[in-house]
């Protein structure tokens, strides 16, 4: 009381938080137990027995209605789990009443403007409540999991962080407006350098083999330098040869690949941590990826840290291995019949030799290449109204995909999805109820890719 010239003790307790109503109330805990005081310490009473196991959260959230507050908490003795709970009395005995529960850490920020205004945060998901912490409804979902949040009072501007930024969100509108700069090791996860070469087998269930090499470095339409990747899909009988463009961003970690519609898309990202989500996809234009975890693989015989993914649906998903110093290790695809696994035989990579490299190292062509196994042909009737006939062959059994583009890029139509057998096709597609206007329909098959454009007058 005399403004810090002499001290009186109040009282012993562990204090942690103070009201900002009334100076005289604060919150403590002794072994995990909350208590309260009104006399700024003198006298204290528990108003919560239930003990959080030593974890409490060292701060409360107060209401602008003085009569709510808000806490977390984390209870070993209860299942592990993460408590949000809430007081409808000012903290009093008795009143604290549990209305969120995740085994997945809890972050809480409030609007001390607006009465009953609750935000929460568990896992990727944010969640407002303007009930007091009554009910909650997703607000927004980010690609990884949630560090913290915080709502700027009186403004519709809210901040969420994870481990590697911090976003502002503002209604519909998300921005980074801070990253951690990135760890180069991600990049080792894949490997995209000049003359690194790898040699996969799969098995389809037909047996043939994938040679894939960096050849060079390419500007592409967008000015982005990407890198042309030779894909080489040989049996006993032929080879396949079709060319892939990929690159990496080295400020965000995504990787990108070069589109039918001549426009890149992200493929996927490596700035994650297991856990989490990847709204992006190496196998699929459209979809996400989940980080699932991160081990140590044997593989051509030795060890690798390893990032394991998986994409699709269990029916007709992709799971892969990503290893450090080694790129795609492992492949296993559900398709929708059959189950395809591609296994690394061997690898070149910074001029280092692993494991089986001989359809790699010194390739004899013993067969012809044969580059027309695999065509598009154009649409027949071209321009077309309201429909047209478009043919293609393929060269190995295996999931098929034949998709229409608008000019933009957007998928509009899925012609084929499925698995076929080596042979041509014809295909009828009807456009009576799209507008006028420039297409793409773009085959895939095998890792092998063709795209052609077509026109749409009515």
């Amino acid at each position: 009381t005399t403004g810090g010239a002499s001290w009186d003790t109040a009282g012993y307790l562990n204090a942690f938080s103070l009201s900002p109503f009334n100076d005289q109330v604060l919150f403590s805990t002794e072994n995990g137990i909350l208590n309260k005081t009104t006399d700024g310490g003198l006298n204290k009473q528990v108003v919560d027995t239930i003990s959080a196991n030593g974890y409490r959260t060292d701060f409360l959230f107060y209401d602008k209605d003085s009569n709510y507050i808000y806490r977390t908490g984390f209870y070993y003795n209860q299942g592990s789990v993460y408590k949000f709970l809430v007081s409808d009395k000012s903290g009093d005995a008795y009143s604290w009443q549990e209305k969120y529960s995740s085994p997945l850490p809890l972050y809480v920020s409030v609007d001390y403007t607006i009465a009953g205004s609750v935000y929460l945060a568990a896992g990727k998901i944010i969640y407002s409540s303007t009930d007091f912490g009554y009910t909650f409804s997703p607000l927004r979902t980010l690609d990884r999991n949630i560090t913290g949040i915080y709502k700027k009072p009186g403004f519709s501007k809210l901040y969420a962080s994870t481990d590697n930024a911090i976003y502002e969100i503002d209604g519909s509108a998300i921005s980074i407006i801070k990253q951690i700069p990135i760890d180069k090791e991600i990049f080792r996860f894949d490997p995209l350098d000049i003359g690194n070469k790898w040699v996969y087998h799969i098995s389809s269930p037909t047996l043939y083999n994938l040679d894939k090499e960096v050849v060079k470095d390419t500007l592409l339409a967008n000015n982005k330098l990407f890198k042309q990747i030779r894909m080489i899909y040989s049996d006993s009988l032929s080879k396949n040869i079709s060319f892939t463009y990929e690159r990496i961003d080295s400020l965000t970690g995504d990787v990108y690949s070069w589109g039918a519609d001549s426009t890149e898309y992200i493929i996927d990202n490596l700035n994650h941590n297991p856990g989490d989500t990847i709204f992006a996809s190496r196998y699929f234009r459209t979809g996400s990826t989940f980080f699932d975890s991160l081990k140590t693989v044997s593989l051509l015989g030795k060890q690798f840290e390893t990032r394991v993914y998986s994409t699709g649906d269990p029916f007709i998903g992709y799971d892969y291995y990503l290893s450090k110093n080694m790129g795609v290790s492992h492949i296993r695809h559900n398709a929708e019949v059959a189950l395809i696994i591609t296994t690394l035989k061997g690898a070149v990579i910074k001029g280092i030799v692993y494991g089986d490299t001989s359809t790699v190292v010194g390739i004899t062509d013993k067969n012809p290449v044969r580059l027309n196994k695999f065509t598009l042909s154009q649409n027949y009737p071209n321009p077309f109204n309201p429909s047209t006939k478009i043919r293609y062959s393929i060269a190995y059994r295996g999931n098929v995909t034949l998709k229409i583009y608008d000019i933009i890029g957007k998928e509009i139509s899925v012609l084929v999805n499925s698995i076929k057998e080596p042979g041509n096709y014809e295909i009828n597609f009807n456009a009576s109820g799209f507008a006028s206007g420039i297409y793409f329909y773009e085959l895939r098959s095998a890792g092998n890719m063709l795209t052609k454009k077509m026109i749409l007058i009515k």
